[in-house]
């Protein structure tokens, strides 16, 4: 994986932005970023066709996360 990167295993999910996912993401959002949610969050997975990282991008800005960053290209290109 990437050096110092989290995984955050309901973050990518699908469902809505009031499930018990988004609760569970969020909390461990914040937990690994201390409650700032202006620090700046990358999210990436395997590659390009998988959209579990941008489903994460959804919910942490759902959830008022604003330094948000998708890696398309994930694993794969790193």
């Amino acid at each position: 994986t990437i050096r110092r990167a989290r995984h955050v295993p309901t973050a990518g999910l699908p469902g809505t932005f009031s499930d018990d996912y988004q609760r569970t993401a969020v909390a461990e959002l914040e937990r690994i970023t201390g409650g700032d949610k202006a620090l700046p969050l990358v999210f990436f997975c395997a590659g390009a066709s998988c959209w579990e990282s941008y489903n994460a991008v959804l919910r942490a800005n759902q959830a008022g996360f604003t330094n948000l960053y998708w890696y398309r290209g994930g694993l794969a290109s790193w």
